[in-house]
């Protein structure tokens, strides 16, 4: 059985503010750096074999000192790199909000692709695809997969069997972790958007 930890990268100046998507230089904060190291140190009891992440900086910058814990190398893999948002990559929240294909995203995913950018079943199957290789590549081993929230969205959906167009209903916070674990027959859910500060966050 392959047990997958998700990680979201830590946080940027972007949260909240305006969408990164694939923007190049999109590196951690302050307080991104804090929740890389205290990710590291949470995950370091875990039996880690390969750290793999997204392309994208902001994710290289969470997994390196995860990596450095177990010394081992970051697998930078191109499959896991953002969600495409096409034309929207860039603008703030407050632009975002006066599209209707914006607004309408959180429920009907399946039906919106962003202008210039990719459907989000795309997304879905490039993950998989992964996962599988991970699988074949470690069938009793741990993995941390650094990436992004739609990422682990996406999977949960596919793993649990819902509607790609009920995922934004799930928090993924920065640096969290959701664990998976996948053998021949039933994939299995174990935790979804846990942290290194347990239930802080939502205070």
């Amino acid at each position: 059985m392959t047990t997958i930890l998700l990680i979201r990268h830590a946080s940027n100046d972007y949260l909240g503010r305006a969408l990164a998507g694939r923007l190049p230089a999109v590196h951690l904060n302050e307080q991104g750096l804090r929740e890389a190291q205290a990710l590291a140190q949470w995950l370091s009891p875990w039996p880690i074999q390969a750290v793999y992440c997204s392309p994208l900086e902001r994710a290289r910058e969470t997994a390196q000192p995860l990596a450095e814990v177990f010394g081992i190398p970051v697998r930078v893999e191109e499959a896991l790199i953002e969600y495409g948002f096409g034309d929207w990559t860039g603008m703030s929240m407050e632009e975002l909000e006066r599209l209707t294909d914006w607004r309408n995203l959180k429920n009907s995913r399946s039906c919106i692709r962003p202008p210039g950018g990719e459907h989000i079943i795309e997304t879905q199957c490039r993950l998989i695809k992964i996962f599988e290789v991970i699988q074949k590549g470690y069938p009793e081993g741990v993995v941390a997969v650094v990436t992004h929230a739609d990422h682990i969205r996406t999977a949960l959906a596919f793993y649990l069997g819902f509607s790609v167009d009920l995922m934004s209903r799930i928090e993924v916070s920065p640096a969290s972790v959701t664990v998976l674990q996948l053998d021949s027959s039933t994939p299995r859910v174990l935790t979804v958007n846990q942290t290194s500060q347990g239930l802080d966050f939502l205070v």
